[in-house]
């Protein structure tokens, strides 16, 4: 919205999609860092939260918990998408015509490592926290490596087995189209428990943590 302010708009489903896949707290941990006065709003019914997908509430608790406390980011939620929009457009004047700012439309990782980039594309795949990415990135040596790995071989790697190999090799290999595939779709053959949502969701957040006090 402005150099200061950024606003992180997600739908229920793609809120609860990016505690599994890991993206949640790689995007807040980018906010704070490129932003004085982060936002997330969360769009739709919000009763959803905790019924749309089969995880467990205190996961989500502990989620919304950890974005506003940890992270320190404010939470605002809305209806549908008008109202988002209402909300963004409010922010918008305010920030341009209260402080002459400019609306800043992409947000990007500013000051990592060539390792630290590598971990942080890896820890885009699902189920991948920082302590298995960085595992990968050892065992195989590269990204495309890790892309070119069959199954059998990323599953002799530390704590990655067949479900979760088999949904890594799904994302990485199969074809572009925004218009299917999404995470929920992928995981109909490969059923997750609350606990390996959970752990990799943990992971991140240990990890956040541990930079926060370096």
């Amino acid at each position: 919205m402005s150099k200061d302010v950024c606003v992180e708009r997600k739908t229920i489903e793609d809120f609860l999609n990016s505690m599994i896949d890991g993206r949640l707290f790689n995007q807040l941990n980018n906010l704070r860092q490129n932003y004085t006065k982060p936002l997330v709003i969360i769009e739709g019914n919000q009763t959803e939260l905790f019924t749309l997908r089969n995880i467990h509430k205190n996961s989500i608790l502990g989620a919304l918990t950890s974005i506003t406390l940890d992270f320190q980011v404010p939470i605002l939620n809305s209806t549908d998408s008008k109202e988002t929009a209402q909300i963004l457009y409010v922010i918008a004047k305010r920030e341009q015509k209260t402080n002459n700012k400019e609306v800043r439309l992409r947000v990007g990782r500013k000051g990592l490592t060539l390792s630290e980039q590598q971990r942080f594309i890896i820890e885009g795949l699902p189920l991948v926290g920082p302590n298995l990415a960085k595992s990968l990135l050892e065992k195989f040596g590269s990204i495309k490596n890790i892309v070119n790995a069959n199954e059998k071989e990323l599953q002799e790697v530390e704590n990655l087995g067949k479900k979760k190999a088999r949904l890594i090799q799904k994302v990485l290999r199969e074809q572009y189209d925004e218009n299917r595939s999404t995470l929920k779709e992928l995981e109909e053959d490969e059923e997750f428990d609350d606990e390996e949502i959970q752990k990799a969701f943990n992971e991140k957040e240990n990890n956040e943590e541990q930079e926060d006090e370096e």
